[in-house]
């Protein structure tokens, strides 16, 4: 039994070679090369912005602009006593560190405020970037018998 060879080949009518423009009058694309007489479209280098509407004033510059975000936004926080009381243990130091650490805050918070919503129920310190109503100041000195 012989082996057939099987040649792969592209349907004979599928290649067609590329229209040289611009090579005379008898080549069919000569002279204007397919462009017609003058005009935009005619000139090197022609085509339009993405986007361009002819003139009218396009849809990306006519719907308002959305998404930004202020980077000096949102850098203050406000924190219960019961979530201060539940993370924290006896004599630990409440600062943006050990916030952070624990993933109660992001990165850019700068400045966390405790209000008193709950009950302290630990000695805690304070450490910078923590500020306090007056009612969790009397809370933290009075109750807990904590520095502040």
């Amino acid at each position: 039994m012989e082996e057939a060879k099987l040649l792969l080949k592209p349907y004979p009518k599928s290649i067609t070679k590329k229209k040289r423009v611009g090579r005379g009058l008898g080549s069919g694309k000569g002279r204007t090369s397919g462009k017609g007489h003058k005009g935009y479209k005619a000139r090197a280098g022609n085509g339009k912005n993405l986007g361009f509407e002819g003139g009218q004033m396009p849809l990306i510059k006519r719907l308002p602009k959305v998404g930004f975000v202020s980077m000096s936004r949102n850098r203050k926080k406000t924190l219960n006593l019961d979530l201060i009381s539940r993370e924290f243990s006896d004599n630990e130091t409440v600062d943006l560190n050990s916030l952070m650490k624990k993933k109660i805050i992001s990165k850019m918070i700068r400045k966390v405020k405790l209000i008193n919503n709950g009950k302290l129920t630990k000695k805690i310190k304070l450490g910078k970037g923590v500020r306090f109503s007056s009612s969790v100041s009397e809370m933290i000195n009075q109750k807990a018998g904590a520095e502040g």
